[in-house]
């Protein structure tokens, strides 16, 4: 993806503190900085490690009979062993697919901010969303683990981005939850008003209090890039946020991509250019980002993907 080249999405107000409407873009003061991952052990749904069964067949025993002059000897069945092996957990697999803060950029910081959420009861309120609710938003009907990462920019420089993970127990359901997010339907008519509903009702971007729903906001965008996912969208966005005061800054431009990796999605965003017309990340940058995503999942997954 090339989105500098890109044409800028209608401009939308951020709600949240992130990404738009509810993001958290550029910000100042809206939490500390730590070195502490937001993730999957918090989630009421996270399976437990599942058991591999490896089985190991021992050699046979002989026994031997003697029968007077001559001698027999027979061959006992072979034994089966079961080993128990403890792959990675679920929720060990989504925090491990979340990036350090200098794999997603050079002087980042992680940012402890605020939860990245996508809630079915919340979503049911919007008529837009019925056909996403099952695929998309979390609850305790679907199987699935979840985990978040907030980055603040460098000294000097107000931004704050995030990294959604899904992991869902089968690459189908992976699969599914992909295509309904890259669906046009689901933007315009399920994730904006979402979006609105759930956020900050003054405006203002950096409540840490109210959850931010991920960074689906921009139009989509053409590109043959893969950086070693199994599927992949990238999408840009022109956006604004509002501070404490009521101020608006921007339009600031930004990229974004949901990532398929079997069966994990992440979904990630950057800062391309500052509300002052200044570069940030670069499109080098957020591809090297989006391809250590699809490092770290692939050898969370155990190296199998599909």
């Amino acid at each position: 993806m090339n989105g500098s080249n890109s044409t800028p999405a209608s401009t939308r107000l951020r709600v949240g503190c992130a990404a738009v409407v509810l993001g958290v873009v550029a910000l100042s003061g809206c939490g500390s900085t730590k070195s502490d991952t937001n993730a999957a052990a918090n989630d009421p749904v996270a399976p437990a490690a599942t058991t591999a069964a490896t089985t190991v067949s021992e050699a046979p025993a002989a026994t031997t009979v003697e029968t007077g002059a001559a001698t027999t000897t027979t061959t006992e069945a072979a034994t089966t062993t079961s080993v128990s092996v403890n792959p990675f957990s679920d929720a060990e697999i989504a925090t491990k697919v979340l990036l350090d803060a200098d794999e997603y950029g050079a002087g980042w910081q992680l940012f402890d901010f605020k939860k990245i959420a996508l809630d079915a009861t919340a979503a049911a309120e919007i008529p837009g969303c019925a056909t996403f609710i099952d695929t998309v938003f979390e609850s305790d009907a679907r199987p699935a683990v979840t985990a978040g990462r907030w980055f603040h920019a460098p000294p000097g420089r107000k931004a704050a981005m995030s990294q959604y993970v899904v992991v869902f127990p089968t690459d189908a359901a992976a699969e599914a939850m992909f295509a309904a997010t890259v669906d046009p339907a689901f933007r315009s008519d399920c994730f904006v008003p979402y979006a609105k509903a759930t956020g900050s009702p003054d405006g203002f971007c950096c409540d840490p209090t109210v959850p931010f729903p991920g960074a689906f906001w921009g139009e989509p965008v053409e590109s043959t890039k893969t950086l070693g996912s199994s599927d992949i969208q990238f999408r840009h966005a022109g956006e604004y946020w509002t501070d404490a005061a009521g101020t608006n800054h921007g339009v600031e431009q930004f990229d974004e991509a949901t990532v398929r990796v079997g069966r994990v999605i992440s979904v990630i965003e950057a800062i391309k250019v500052d509300e002052f017309g200044e570069p940030f990340v670069t499109d080098a940058e957020f591809d090297q980002a989006i391809a250590t995503i699809s490092e770290r999942a692939i050898h969370a997954l155990g190296g199998v993907i599909h």
